[in-house]
């Protein structure tokens, strides 16, 4: 097992950075289900508890937000971006592989993450869950 996930991360080139887009020093250090507004935040280099407060806006943390949600929250925001359709059954090393630099979110099933410069920003999903699922939106941060 450990030597299919060094295959991984040596094929891709990639790097994973724990960041949790300053949750711990928010007035929410416990948040779950906060992918959402952390990567908002990293996205655009804001602060968490303002972010927060805008998606809150919309319903409960707790729960997640649709792509359609988070789109909402960057047009409040006025922060712009490009949508890039992903290519059939894209994984994140088929991704990096075509996109190594720049600033993206990488929409999932139930999941949202940054990839900035070829890094991976992510504290909650293990390395697995990015060598199976499917990327299913791809967001290039203006």
């Amino acid at each position: 097992m450990i030597k299919k996930f060094l295959h991984f991360i040596t094929e891709s080139k990639f790097i994973i950075k724990k960041d949790d887009a300053g949750r711990s020093k928010s007035n929410w250090p416990t948040s779950k289900n906060d992918c959402s507004v952390r990567v908002t935040c990293l996205a655009f280099n804001l602060n968490y508890d303002e972010v927060y407060n805008y998606f809150k806006e919309i319903g409960p943390i707790r729960g997640g937000f649709s792509d359609s949600e988070i789109l909402l929250v960057w047009k409040k925001l006025g922060k712009s971006h490009e949508k890039i359709r992903p290519s059939k059954e894209m994984l994140l090393s088929d991704f990096l592989k075509k996109y190594p630099k720049g600033s993206y979110v990488l929409s999932y099933r139930n999941h949202v993450t940054n990839v900035i410069d070829g890094v991976l920003y992510e504290i909650d999903k293990p390395l697995e869950y990015f060598q199976k699922e499917i990327i299913h939106k791809i967001y290039k941060i203006r």
